[in-house]
């Protein structure tokens, strides 16, 4: 039999449609019910209640609890459910290609701008001990992530003659990690001592500076 003999399902743009509608609204419950309640209160009836479908239509769409909260993650970091790598996009790639005099200040801006939408999120999955090996997993993902998108800042820096002789790229990637890659540093500035996100990307960019700059 030829492959030309071989029937394939035809999935119309309608239903495609349909079903990242509802996995919006599936990610947007489980969003909101994780930062009120926490990860582990937070149960997949409830997601499904909250978004108003079916109890099977959320596991059809998210196998695991900890896969629905790796979703909610990755899409509030990318700001959209585009699948383009964060370094790929414009923001980000004007930091990499950047005079080395903004390096640091367009990374602070964008690192406030993402923590802005996702420190909530990642602190519920944060709260969560290692115990839980399907959200260890999803959290170990996210971090390398992190970490290896910020060591391409560093990389670039380098070119730039920005980073700090004798700073190593990965030191420097490691600094960046620790403090811009920071929900709870966000989080103890912004919601619980009134900082404003601008202050908050000042301060923070301040730091790296007096750790990595040239």
């Amino acid at each position: 039999m030829s492959d030309k003999d071989v029937k394939r399902p035809y999935e119309s743009p309608l239903r495609v449609a349909a079903a990242e509608e509802t996995r919006g609204k599936i990610r947007a419950a489980a969003s909101n019910l994780f930062v009120r309640h926490g990860y582990t209160a937070t149960s997949m009836k409830a997601v499904a209640a909250e978004a108003a479908v079916s109890e099977r239509t959320v596991y059809v769409a998210f196998p695991t609890k900890a896969a629905l909260l790796g979703e909610c993650i990755r899409v509030a970091v990318r700001g959209d459910d585009e699948a383009t790598p964060m370094l790929e996009r414009a923001r980000w790639r004007a930091i990499l290609e950047a005079p080395p005099e903004r390096m640091l200040s367009l990374l602070a801006d964008a690192s406030a701008e993402v923590l802005g939408r996702t420190a909530r999120l990642l602190a519920v999955g944060e709260s969560v001990g290692s115990e839980d090996s399907l959200l260890n997993e999803v959290r170990e993902r996210g971090r390398a992530a992190t970490r290896s998108d910020f060591l391409e800042v560093a990389k670039a820096m380098q070119r730039a003659g920005a980073l700090r002789r004798g700073t190593s790229t990965g030191r420097a990637a490691d600094v960046m990690y620790a403090l811009a890659g920071s929900e709870a540093v966000y989080l103890r500035l912004v919601e619980h001592r009134g900082w404003s996100p601008s202050a908050y990307a000042r301060a923070l960019e301040h730091a790296l500076a007096g750790a990595v700059g040239a």
